[in-house]
């Protein structure tokens, strides 16, 4: 669900407006959508993924985040990558109070927030907090539902 407010508290924090082109619209649409689409799926949990481009750790972090919900976790988990420093997403950074990159979001079924990653102090630290983040929410989450 978007949040119904915008605060555009962001301007520069993330890197913003420092040479980097927008995305282009085809691609923030395709996001946009991918997000909806999510979001609008009660048969599985979403894990927010929040990202900036000009963010090391990010990068690396975003290919093992992103192999392991396709590989292991798509049954029960959607992925949605989110560009902080992409203005269409500020009511999510906003709604969700993203204070830092890389940060990992797990949304229940019903898309209300579950688990957030720490503060990324380092790599490792992504790493646990992905790794605890994933075994409660195969726990509590993970099953295939009952039909009926």
């Amino acid at each position: 669900m978007r949040a119904p407010f915008v605060f555009p508290f962001l301007g520069g924090r993330f890197g913003k407006g420092q040479g980097r082109e927008r995305p282009a619209p085809s691609s923030r649409g395709a996001s946009a959508r991918q997000l909806a689409i999510a979001l609008a799926d009660d048969s599985r949990c979403t894990l927010l993924s929040f990202y900036s481009p000009n963010c090391k750790l990010c990068g690396r972090i975003g290919h093992q985040v992103e192999e392991l919900v396709e590989e292991q976790e798509s049954h029960w988990l959607n992925l949605v990558r989110l560009n902080v420093e992409d203005e269409i997403w500020t009511p999510e950074v906003s709604y969700y109070s993203i204070s830092y990159v890389p940060c990992l979001l797990l949304l229940d079924r019903k898309n209300r927030a579950r688990a957030k990653s720490g503060v990324p102090k380092s790599q490792k630290v992504v790493e646990e907090s992905l790794h605890d983040m994933l075994v409660e929410g195969r726990k509590r989450f993970g099953r295939k539902r009952a039909s009926g």
